[in-house]
């Protein structure tokens, strides 16, 4: 039984060892990635948002290869729970004032852009205010 469990914990401790190697490695993979590329970072995050508001893999890449995509679907907004129809939208990855990459629909940052949207949205819901006429007392 001793046997069996010292086995047991050689071959975890192999794995472990064999686990953290391989974790070493991406990392520096990583690291060098981000050395060459300085945007590296940049456009992890903004492959995180392309894949939270809807976009496929494939429409990403195009904007990550400085294509402008025309998009008709709809968009999901996290800050507004909500998804946007769009029709033919241009959308681009543009630097902004701060040099940082950003996802732009219409040359707009994509946050600014779901603002309008939601702003346009809550307009055409609202109705006139419509004043009630008195009915004077009765009696």
């Amino acid at each position: 039984m001793m046997n069996k469990d010292n086995e047991h914990r050689k071959a975890l401790e192999a794995k472990e060892a064999e686990h953290k190697e391989e974790t070493n490695i991406l990392n520096s993979i990583i690291n060098t990635a981000h050395r060459w590329y300085p945007d590296f970072a940049h456009l992890l995050r903004l492959e995180r948002l392309a894949k939270q508001i809807g976009l496929s893999a494939m429409e990403f890449a195009e904007l990550i290869k400085g294509r402008i995509v025309n998009f008709t679907g709809r968009l999901f907004s996290s800050e507004h729970n909500r998804w946007f129809a769009t029709d033919n939208t241009p959308l681009q990855i543009l630097r902004d004032n701060d040099k940082r990459l950003t996802l732009t629909a219409n040359r707009i940052p994509l946050s600014q852009w779901f603002n309008e949207q939601y702003d346009k949205l809550r307009q055409s819901i609202r109705q006139p205010i419509q004043q009630k006429k008195g009915r004077g007392m009765k009696m």
